[in-house]
């Protein structure tokens, strides 16, 4: 919209011109010393403006405008105030840089004015939006400065104010606006597309896309062919005065065409070597102006080149190649007549040496004289001052210490030691964009001058070039170095500076040297101390970075120097590395930081320094983070990997019949090499059905093995590597149950009762397609490959005419599914998780009709997304969309694939894989993330973007990628630009981590932190640092005084780099550009993990509804975490709750599952469940079907109550004794963790009554007492024989325990011998007697006697059926 408004601005003025009325400017013009006209301000007031809309209205109400009015208008929503604007169009006589300034009336505060109000200026380098608070009190009736800016006389320049982002109903006020000339020298070269040299015969001249330079444009698309990989277009502009130049490309719009690319590489190369800028070509508003890419020194000797290239380009994307420019970055020149003066008259003195023909002088005396010079700078940065004397003048007498002022830094000059010229007299930094002031003050000790002065940008804080006298001066120049042509050149010994303050910067030392050896950079030290220095060793062409005392401490590749030629060495310190570089090339790195001198030495070499730049570098970011142990997130089960487990096509085009899929195709010893080194840590092994598993029986209707040995092959997988269990999905129903009868066939891609031609029952076709489900899962489960997730289909939404296996639902193809298929796979797998729809989740149409479906949303466990190869910052900005209209909130939500989808990786992307995991879990609370392919084949065409690593099949023996062509056949290899962004979560987040909040001062985007704790309660803290070019330093408060081992994982790196210990509360790791870091807890004894699981029992007979307990003891003893999580083998048999109790569900056999949640499911123990139909089962020998405790016996015996003398003999007769009975009750509440106490003299440890005597002797629990003597320890009496009102007793106190009594007190007056009943009993027997535990024989309770094994069995069973 604002172009369209200003070029109807331009059109409109162009009319108005041509009837004669053009716009009048006023201008002041002035005559400058060489007779030259150039107009040095420009003012264009509101009635020389032109409007757009009539609501615009002149005003005089504010105070502060200028001229005889004002104009104004508020943005009332409506469509023509959204498009009004006001446009200045200022006739520029004479190119170069101007100042520009807006006044506008005082806006006092008021809120109804804007303080958002938008300037575009349109210059000779394109457009800056400059944003002013017209409303800010104080700022009204004065020229304010948008900045400085080129301006072409032969381009029209404009000033626009519009209402682009103003607040509806505020106001904005267009006054007047003023141009002041800066400076004429405004050197440019502009290369346009048919001066450049393009390689590949695919670049195509269009006209196409407007917005070109000149008269057209050259593009070519990435198509995946060699020639066009190799395709490149470059620059070569002509350099004819050495310099900084601004660089500039300018390219046709994009218009947010996703056939363009928006990761466009530009490489510079300059004189201090090569530069790789990015642009995004694509971006709408982008095209038709000049795009800046940086500033750069170039060299008049050197060729300098802008080249373009498919470099990072996705695949298919397309590049636009224009026209450059590079615009020389000008000096500031002011002469003294453009200083101003303040204090004591300051003598004007004609001469024909001076720069302008006169000078100015001033006698000793009066310091607070000064002369002042304002102005601006087109670019930020080193600045060199330079000041001229006259030819001839005496200053020998002149000022040693002449005070000069640049902002509020004084530097001193001393006036006798200056030549005739040009002299340097400082180092300064100007920042753009900002008003810079420079002052010469009166001198108290001599006489002082000025004539001419000049600031030179440099790109340094410090730089020499002219090593004239003063420079030395700053130089400590050791023997056997001299002053020879403005160069500083050496045979032996040190030249440097001190640099005590200097820790993080930018030095570069150009320099030429003769064959000899022995010369290097003083790097950092001091001469008493020693120096680290950079020494090239010209018998191997090698640099050698060496510490004070001659210890190696890196080495570069072998660089050849030449004699005579030029390099340019630079040091990169950067906290915490040291990075070398020869002519822009990277030598070698360590980390370390400098301190002390910097320089240069030689041991017989001549070493000519030609110049020396040094500057500040930027150091490591900074952010502070809080781990907050009080706040647990999500427990995290694991993550999840994809198996290429059958055949597929390059490109995903096409299945074919051979098989080459891994395992299979790997040697035995290849196989265990993945299964320990790669899948070690997985949780689960997503399985494509129809693709990677697609054999089917004859009818093409079950799924089954492709080949005999498939299934048996990834069985071994799943058991060797440790995986848990299967994530099905369906990339296409087997053919049976297709439209076109096949995996990928066309023009039908759905189910095939939703054809048109279908005249079958839906019903029963789709219910028919739930049950082979069920069937095939059940195929799978007895083959070893057990389902725990499960998809419907991938991707739903898509269509596909070729390529790999597919299946399309629509959104009420999707529901009449699952309809069907979600209940009856629930029914047959209760345990198996459900998610859906593995594309867009819960904002499908497909899941928001199962959300609409109380009946059906019960049965989804989890919303699954595909967010394949995003940028890790989706999950940050979409944390909010992704968490809600989830139907539930219990209900997980997590991404099921990640890849790159283009093939390719990168180290930027080996970081943001990092990320994509820890926002997920971060942001989206996933419990899981999955990585698409294990390993893909070498010549695959996406393997790189695919995979965490490639092999090569059986019978290839093509040439690939050189950096693996070492894989045999057979063999595999890691691809470890995406391996290490997953491996380090694998090895430090066990499954069953719980993750923690922490707190972060500012959530950014490239550099990311998740803690969690292990299930052993270890504070592990993943870090990761995106950026390609900034350290990065986490100030943590772990909230633990303990130790932390540090690991780094690189993008290229094979190894994980140890980083020693970092120790207390608060650590603070320092991230190098694109690395990945774990800080892992120094384990104590709180913290061993499980390395083994026991059952009370490992057979267990039930009937069906009847239930039993088991118990799972986790060792070792001293083990950090003794919980277990239990399953089923088959929960429509037997199911178990989360205690270990186990319900008979129907007549069958299976096994009940103890896994320790330590160990990353490594430690289990299973127990086989036999569940009968309930009739009598001949247990033991000695208790027969028709004895009247038989029941009584089988119904403890199955629940792990009660077992026998020994595996035949129950002892029915046999008289039960206390630590039997202690035994029972233990069993009977689940047999929990007890603590040995010496508290009987004769209950020894390790007896297998001694945790239930310790248990139901405690304080807690009461249940059975011991007999005790005043001042002795008490005894137990485990042999001691019980007796039936001891044993209710017993009973009545666990009861009691459990809260299953009541207050009430019982009858036993029915029974003759009630008055023998105990009075410690009376009350615990009347209970029993209540609830028929003691039913009597012959009308006797018979207290006192002993309690038989048989009597015990009736009565625990009467009391667990008949107490609550």
């Amino acid at each position: 919209m604002k172009k369209r408004i200003l070029s109807f601005v331009l059109c409109l003025v162009m009319l108005v011109s041509c009837l004669g009325f053009a716009p009048v400017v006023r201008a002041e013009k002035e005559t400058n010393t060489a007779g030259e006209t150039n107009t040095t301000e420009i003012i264009v007031d509101n009635d020389e403006a032109v409007f757009v809309d009539s609501k615009w209205k002149s005003s005089t109400y504010r105070k502060g405008y200028y001229g005889k009015d004002y104009c104004s208008i508020a943005q009332d929503t409506a469509e023509d105030s959204k498009t009004a604007s006001a446009t200045w169009l200022p006739q520029i006589e004479n190119s170069g840089y101007y100042n520009v300034y807006v006044q506008h009336p005082e806006g006092n505060g008021d809120s109804s004015i804007s303080d958002s109000v938008p300037y575009t200026i349109t210059h000779a380098s394109g457009e800056t939006v400059v944003r002013l608070n017209q409303r800010e009190k104080g700022k009204g009736g004065q020229w304010r400065r948008l900045g400085m800016f080129p301006f072409d006389a032969e381009k029209q320049a404009s000033i626009q104010l519009t209402f682009d982002g103003v607040e509806s109903r505020k106001a904005i006020m267009a006054d007047a606006v003023k141009l002041e000339f800066v400076t004429a020298e405004m050197e440019r070269i502009i290369v346009d597309n048919d001066e450049a040299v393009f390689v590949d015969s695919k670049w195509n001249r269009s006209t196409y896309r407007a917005g070109y330079y000149g008269k057209d444009y050259y593009s070519i698309a990435q198509d995946g062919a060699e020639n066009s990989k190799t395709a490149s277009a470059t620059w070569l502009p002509k350099i004819e005065n050495s310099g900084y130049y601004n660089v500039y490309v300018q390219h046709p719009e994009g218009g947010g065409d996703g056939t363009i690319s928006d990761n466009a590489p530009y490489t510079i190369t300059h004189a201090s070597g090569e530069t790789i800028v990015r642009l995004n070509q694509r971006e709408k508003g982008k095209g038709g102006q000049w795009r800046k890419l940086g500033a750069f020194p170039f060299d008049a000797k050197k060729q300098a080149s802008i080249q373009l290239n498919f470099n990072g380009v996705e695949s298919g994307k397309a590049i636009m190649a224009d026209a450059v420019m590079l615009e020389r970055i000008s000096d500031i020149v002011a002469d003294d007549q453009q200083f101003e003066q303040a204090g004591t008259a300051w003598e004007t003195v004609e001469s024909a040496g001076a720069s302008g023909g006169s000078y100015r002088t001033v006698q000793n005396g009066d310091n607070g004289s000064r002369l002042s010079y304002r102005f601006s700078v087109m670019e930020g940065g080193g600045y060199r001052l330079r000041f001229f004397k006259p030819q001839g003048l005496d200053v020998s007498n002149m000022s040693k210490a002449m005070e000069v002022l640049i902002d509020d830094t004084s530097y001193s000059m001393d006036l006798s030691t200056l030549k005739d010229g040009y002299n340097t007299v400082a180092f300064c930094s100007l920042e753009e964009g900002n008003e810079h002031t420079l002052e010469f003050l009166r001198s108290q000790d001599a006489d002082v001058f000025l004539d001419a002065v000049r600031l030179e940008y440099v790109g340094y804080s410090l730089y020499y070039t002219e090593f004239s006298d003063e420079s030395v001066n700053s130089w400590t120049l050791e023997e056997g170095w001299t002053l020879e042509e403005n160069a500083l050149e050496g045979t032996r010994n040190a030249a440097y500076l001190s640099g005590d303050g200097w820790k993080n910067i930018k030095a570069d030392f150009t320099f030429t040297v003769d064959q000899n050896d022995g010369f290097g950079l003083i790097v950092s030290g001091t001469p008493e101390k020693g120096w680290t220095r950079l020494e090239y060793d010209a018998a191997e062409g090698v640099f050698r970075l060496l510490s004070p005392d001659g210890t190696e401490l890196g080495k570069s590749e072998v660089c050849t120097l030449e004699a005579g030629q030029s390099y340019t060495l630079r040091l990169l310190a950067e906290t915490p590395n040291l990075t070398f570089y020869l002519d822009g090339r990277q030598l070698l790195q360590i980390e370390g930081e400098r301190s002390g001198n910097l320089g240069v030495y030689s041991k017989g070499a001549l070493l000519r320094v030609l110049s020396v730049g040094v500057d500040k570098a930027k150091g490591a970011l900074e952010g502070n983070y809080t781990v907050r142990h009080d706040k647990p997130q999500q427990t995290i089960w694991g993550l999840g990997v994809e198996i290429q487990s059958d055949s597929i096509a390059s490109g995903n085009q096409g299945l074919p019949e051979d098989n080459h899929s891994v395992p299979h195709d790997l040697t035995q010893s290849e196989r265990d090499r993945m299964y320990s080194d790669m899948l070690k840590g997985f949780r689960y092994l997503r399985m494509a059905g129809g693709l990677f598993y697609r054999g089917t029986d004859e009818e093409g209707k079950h799924l089954q093995e492709r080949w005999d040995t498939q299934n048996e092959e990834l069985a071994e997988l799943i058991e060797k590597s440790g995986i848990e269990g299967i994530n099905f999905e369906f990339w296409s129903p087997t053919p049976y149950f297709k439209a076109n009868d096949g995996y990928r066939e066309k023009p039908k891609y759905g189910l095939k009762c939703f054809d048109a031609d279908f005249t079958g029952d839906k019903d029963a076709f789709l219910q028919d397609f739930a049950d082979t489900i069920v069937e095939d899962f059940q195929y799978l489960k007895e083959n070893g490959l057990p389902v725990v997730q499960f998809s419907l289909q991938n991707e739903p939404e898509w269509r596909h005419d070729t390529g790999y296996s597919h299946c399309h639902y629509n959104a009420d193809m999707y529901y009449q599914t699952v309809q069907k298929v979600f209940p009856t796979l629930k029914k047959a797998f209760p345990d198996i998780l459900i998610h859906a729809d593995s594309l867009d989740g819960q904002y499908s149409g497909r899941s928001k009709k199962i959300i609409a479906d109380p009946e059906l949303l019960p049965y989804v466990d989890a919303w699954t997304h595909h967010y394949m190869g995003s940028d890790s910052n989706t999950q940050i900005d979409q944390a909010s969309r992704l968490n809600s209209n989830k139907g539930r909130d219990d209900i997980y939500v997590y991404n099921t694939e990640f890849e790159y989808l283009d093939g390719r990786t990168s180290d930027w992307r080996c970081i943001n894989t990092a990320q994509s995991i820890m926002n997920w879990m971060t942001f989206e609370n996933s419990p899981t993330w999955y990585w698409l392919h294990a390993l893909k084949p070498l010549g695959n065409s996406e393997a790189e973007g695919y995979s965490l690593g490639f092999w090569r099949k059986p019978g290839d023996t093509g040439t690939h990628s050189e950096k693996y062509n070492h894989i045999q056949e057979g063999e595999w290899d890691y691809n470890y630009q995406n391996w290490n962004s997953i491996r380090g979560f694998l090895k430090y987040m066990p499954w069953d981590s719980v993750r923690y909040t922490v707190d972060e001062d500012e959530v950014r985007y490239d550099q990311r932190i998740m803690s969690w704790k292990t299930p052993e309660g270890k504070l592990v803290i993943a870090l990761t640092n995106r950026s390609s070019n900034d350290y990065f330093q986490f100030h943590l408060n772990t909230g633990l005084d303990t130790s932390f081992h540090g690991y780094r994982y690189t993008p290229q790196g094979q190894d994980e780099i140890g980083l020693g210990t970092m120790q207390g509360s608060e650590i603070s790791p320092m991230l190098p550009p694109l690395s990945i870091e774990f800080w892992v807890q120094e384990e104590d004894d709180s913290m061993k993990m499980a390395d083994s699981v026991v059952l009370n029992q490992t057979e267990l007979n039930l009937t069906v509804g009847g239930e039993g307990n088991l118990t799972a003891t986790v060792l070792p003893e001293n083990a950090a975490n003794k919980n277990v999580r239990w399953t089923s083998d088959d929960s429509t048999i037997a199911a178990v709750d989360a205690n270990g109790k186990v319900t008979g569900v129907k007549k069958g056999e299976t096994k009940i599952i103890a896994t320790a949640i330590s160990g990353s499911g490594q430690f289990k123990a299973e127990c086989t469940v036999k569940v009968g139909d309930g009739g009598y089962r001949d247990i033991f020998e000695d208790v027969k079907e028709e004895d009247w405790f038989a029941g009584s016996v089988q119904y403890l015996y199955d629940r792990g109550i009660m077992t026998g003398l020994d595996d035949t003999h129950f002892g029915p007769a046999q008289t039960l004794n206390r630590a039997e009975f202690a035994a029972i009750l233990y069993r009977m509440e689940g047999e929990p963790e007890a603590v040995y106490e010496d508290r009987f003299t004769d209950v020894p440890e390790n007896q297998y009554y001694t945790d239930a005597v310790m248990w139901a002797s405690s304080d807690e629990v009461g249940v059975i007492k011991g007999y005790y003597s005043d001042g002795e320890k008490g005894r137990f009496g485990p042999e001691d024989k019980i007796t039936r009102e001891q044993l209710v007793t017993m009973l009545y106190r666990y009861a009691n325990y459990k809260n299953d009594t009541t207050a009430e007190k019982f009858s036993v007056t029915d029974f003759q011998d009630k008055d023998e009943v105990s009075e410690f009993a009376q009350e615990a027997v009347a209970w029993a007697v209540d609830r028929q535990i003691i039913t009597g024989d012959q009308g006797m309770i018979n207290p006192k006697g002993d309690t038989l094994r048989a009597v015990c069995a009736a009565m625990v069973q009467r009391f667990l059926e008949n107490c609550k």
